[in-house]
């Protein structure tokens, strides 16, 4: 897959009260982007470690929320690095989960989400949505813009080898 664009969650004034607005303001603009490909997506893909199933929610770092989603898991599979992927259809509750966040340092408590339509990844979030990906057309694009802070939607330059 190549993303096109990706969502600035940067914060240089962590830990002082600018860093507090900076986690807020990431936290709106990662909703808003999340929700606008939610509502084109029809599925979710979640990866996560098997054995943080078997760890305290509070303490694990892949599935939390996971077990809220069970009822709509499509299929789960393993993949690579030792991880399993499930897909989920996309509900009221898959939203709730994706969106949730248990620290105002991280925009979700989700570590790793794909965001798909019939197979077709719209948007990745790595790292409890530290990092956000997504595919943007001109007119996508343009409405991101709208929809979040100023400069905040990014170009990913893919650079073609020699």
């Amino acid at each position: 897959m190549n993303f096109t664009h990706c969502l600035d969650l940067s914060n240089r004034y962590v830990g002082t009260a600018k860093g507090e607005v900076r986690n807020k303001e990431n936290k709106q603009n990662f909703n808003r982007v999340v929700m606008y490909f939610l509502d084109q997506a029809d599925s979710v893909a979640w990866k996560y470690w098997l054995g943080d199933l078997q760890v305290a929610e509070e303490s694990n770092v892949s599935t939390k929320g996971y077990n809220l989603l069970l009822p709509n898991r499509i299929k789960d599979m393993p993949i690579e690095e030792g991880m399993q992927i499930s897909y989920f259809s996309i509900e009221s509750t898959t939203k709730e989960v994706l969106l949730k966040n248990s620290s105002p340092d991280i925009p979700t408590d989700v570590f790793d989400f794909q965001l798909l339509n019939n197979g077709n990844v719209l948007l990745h979030s790595f790292d409890n949505g530290s990092t956000l990906l997504f595919c943007a057309s001109t007119e996508v694009y343009h409405d991101l813009v709208k929809l979040t802070s100023p400069n905040s939607i990014l170009p990913i330059f893919n650079k073609r080898p020699n």
